[in-house]
């Protein structure tokens, strides 16, 4: 991306593995995720809860920032 250009996008996590979900953002070239929801967990989809989520986005280099309570 040029530099001084920035583009937000909106994503659903879905039911993806983690892994296909990392390799999602990396292939448009995020390099930080907002996350929006109010409470950070899924009961239905463990792995997109908050801690599981920091540790894989930290090993990409993709930065976490929790925007909810």
């Amino acid at each position: 991306m040029a530099q001084g250009k920035r583009s937000i996008f909106t994503i659903g996590h879905s039911t993806h593995p983690l892994e296909i979900f990392v390799a999602l953002l990396l292939k448009h070239k995020v390099s930080v995720v907002a996350d929006v929801r109010s409470a950070p967990y899924s009961r239905y989809c463990p792995q997109f809860n908050k801690d599981d989520l920091e540790r894989s986005f930290k090993e990409h280099g993709i930065k976490y920032v929790f925007m909810g309570r």
